[in-house]
């Protein structure tokens, strides 16, 4: 589906197109591919299955172009109008004159006018697009960090209807929690150890961390909880311990409105988990994760003091502990 998002005028003068395209789109496809095409994987698959498959991801690829041919592009990614925000680009003989400001202003108004309510982003804090992201509603989630969320209805007042007390559901991985996530491991609440196995630590996006697992279809390996308006409350994790080859490292990770889910989290991801040496790590930020995890059978086999910035400013260090399954 194409909608039309009027007439842009640029620093040149030119007059070019704005349009909406929501995914799937068998036409659009080819040039949205090739011209993303320089992302690399996953983002290349990540684009092609949202331009070729109903995934349950309202994904909309917003761009400026010529007689139908594309040069500026921003995707939304959302479930329940909430999301991702990426893939910025503006061919290189078209920089310099003011198209990704002028697409990125149609396309918030059009998040809006849809009745969307926050979208989520990570970037560099030097990057000079984290200046653009600001001047339209965009604000990092804390000083020093280029992790940014927009909200229509302020951050605090989101997150507390976002996460309020539900009924939950456990089940697999797939492609509805990979726009919600970022909602979870970007919330202004306690822990610096948010998923291990993911390479989450802090408050940053899990946009890039959940894609190859949903690519290579792991859904065994990832346990997630999720409300029945999208938002994923919780997860369960399990990997090979990149610190160390013999064993398995074994994660949780809840918003404090839900850590009752921790249980049932981790059963499910243990189920699934090879009978090796389990491991898992907490952090004195988040008492409750240490103690779902011992509650699941874990003792705490090490612990290192101040090991872990607990912000980007790195003003605050939490202790790294280390948990052993006892099976």
């Amino acid at each position: 589906m194409v909608e039309p998002l009027g007439e842009i005028t640029l620093k040149s003068s030119e007059r070019v197109q704005a349009a909406a395209i929501r995914g799937p789109d068998e036409a659009w496809r080819p040039r949205l591919t090739r011209m993303l095409g320089h992302k690399g994987d996953p983002w290349r698959w990540q684009n092609t299955e949202l331009l070729t498959h109903d995934t349950g991801v309202d994904a909309w690829f917003y761009v400026l172009h010529r007689n139908g041919e594309p040069f500026t592009h921003i995707m939304t990614a959302e479930v329940g109008g909430v999301g991702i925000f990426g893939h910025v680009w503006t061919e290189p003989a078209d920089r310099s004159q003011g198209a990704a400001g002028a697409l990125m202003e149609r396309q918030m108004a059009h998040f809006r006018a849809r009745g969307g309510r926050a979208l989520f982003l990570n970037t560099n804090p030097e990057n000079p697009a984290f200046a653009l992201y600001a001047r339209h509603g965009f604000a990092a989630v804390e000083p020093q960090s280029g992790a940014m969320a927009f909200t229509t209805q302020g951050h605090a007042a989101f997150e507390a209807a976002y996460f309020a007390a539900g009924e939950v559901r456990i089940e697999p991985l797939g492609w509805r929690h990979w726009p919600t996530a970022p909602a979870l491991f970007m919330a202004t609440i306690p822990g610096v150890v948010r998923c291990a196995p993911l390479g989450l630590f802090g408050r940053k996006s899990s946009e890039g961390a959940l894609l190859p697992w949903i690519q290579r279809a792991a859904a065994g390996q990832v346990a997630v909880a999720a409300k029945s308006n999208g938002a994923v409350v919780g997860l369960a994790a399990w990997d090979r311990d990149p610190l160390s080859a013999d064993c398995i490292c074994v994660d949780v990770f809840c918003h404090p409105n839900f850590w009752s889910q921790a249980a049932p989290l981790l059963a499910a991801a243990l189920a699934r988990a090879p009978q090796s040496r389990r491991v898992a790590y907490a952090d004195s930020d988040g008492p409750e994760k240490q103690a779902a995890l011992l509650a699941a059978g874990f003792k705490v086999a090490a612990t290192w003091p101040r090991r872990l910035a607990a912000e980007a400013a790195a003003t605050h260090f939490a202790a790294l502990v280390m948990l052993e399954h006892q099976s």
